[in-house]
């Protein structure tokens, strides 16, 4: 009985589809591996695109965000994947007129994401 409620529990993470990972990456361990390689390298991200566009510095912050597309894609996190993928085209586009919100909203679903890796890493 304790399996099933574990089960349940790591499908529910907010952010992750820890099925289509698993399938991704071939096997659980190998996934929870890239996600917690993940939280090393890109923790702090959120701090960094800000500092980007408080230095006006537009284009690297696209560059940025067209890569953290890419990752959250591989890491099957569905909803980070659209909402820098909007940051992304946003950004390209010049158009600064919602960038705090974009920016909290991506900041938000992050710290979910790494929440529940942290969570899934103690199951």
């Amino acid at each position: 009985m304790e399996q099933n409620n574990n089960s349940n529990k790591i499908q529910n993470l907010p952010e992750l589809d820890i099925e289509k990972g698993i399938k991704r990456w071939y096997d659980f361990d190998s996934y929870l591996e890239a996600l917690i390689m993940f939280v090393e390298q890109y923790g702090k991200i959120s701090e960094k695109l800000v500092d980007l566009i408080e230095q006006k510095k537009i284009e690297e912050a696209a560059l940025l965000t067209h890569s953290l597309k890419g990752v959250f894609g591989h890491l099957e996190m569905h909803n980070l994947h659209y909402i820098t993928k909007k940051f992304n085209e946003s950004l390209k586009q010049g158009d600064l007129s919602n960038i705090k919100e974009t920016t909290r909203t991506f900041s938000s679903s992050l710290k979910s994401a790494i929440h529940s890796i942290n969570l899934l890493k103690k199951t």
